[in-house]
């Protein structure tokens, strides 16, 4: 009476465990040139740890998201002949915290739930490569705001903006369009050297005074010049 049995399969699973051990250590070194870290294959940077009086070699296990530095006091677990950093427990306030990965990332969240990044100062983001964002809405909002690029292209329905003053400085600026509507105010266009326009037909109206001026100025037509007027004054 009392007596517990083990299966065959759960007998053979005990008897193969590994004793896992928890430490307590300083991080010595990271990533070290040498070399000399060849255990295992891992895309996290490989550590030295000193425990107690010995130096060991250790990978930073997947869990652990922040990568330790140099002097962190962290919580290891030694497994047969493997050290594995499991979290830090003290980090220089002056050295950068950083949360390091290997391999492809993915942060999801439900479909209805929100995800924030805030930072108190600055926010930065970057990628040696693409940086994509992608939603129904996606909005910006910035007291200033700067676009630096070599290349902009914007593909689109329709585009709106409004501003209280605009300013566009370029050498060459194209425009390619099947109609371009303009109602203005005032329009004033100062051109240092050759302002031209052709077309299939020119109408020019104005409610007010039309003044031509020039030092030479020339009007010529193919077919028909005409001048109408109540009166006419040359001269």
């Amino acid at each position: 009476m009392g007596q517990h049995f083990l299966s065959e399969d759960t007998s053979k699973v005990a008897s193969s465990a590994v004793r896992v051990e928890m430490v307590e250590a300083v991080v010595s070194d990271v990533a070290p040139p040498s070399g000399r870290f060849s255990k295992g294959s891992s895309v996290l940077p490989p550590m030295e740890l000193r425990i107690g009086s010995r130096t060991v070699e250790a990978r930073r296990a997947a869990s652990c998201l922040l990568a330790p530095s140099v002097g962190d006091r962290v919580v290891a677990t030694i497994s047969g002949d493997e050290v594995f950093v499991m979290g830090v427990l003290t980090h220089d306030a002056r050295e950068k915290t950083t949360i390091a990965l290997g391999g492809d990332v993915a942060l999801e969240v439900n479909e209805n739930d929100r995800v924030s990044l805030r930072g108190a100062r600055d926010l930065k983001l970057e990628a040696s490569h693409t940086v994509t964002a992608a939603a129904e809405d996606v909005r910006i909002q910035a007291g200033r705001a700067s676009v630096v690029a070599k290349k902009i292209e914007m593909i689109g329905a329709s585009i709106e903006s409004t501003f209280d003053q605009m300013r566009q400085l370029g050498r060459v600026v194209e425009v390619i369009a099947d109609e371009v509507s303009s109602r203005l105010k005032r329009n004033l266009r100062f051109v240092s050297e050759i302002d031209q326009t052709r077309a299939k037909v020119v109408d020019v109206r104005a409610e007010g005074v039309v003044t031509i001026h020039g030092e030479n100025t020339c009007v010529t037509a193919r077919q028909i010049a005409k001048i109408d007027s109540n009166q006419i004054h040359i001269g």
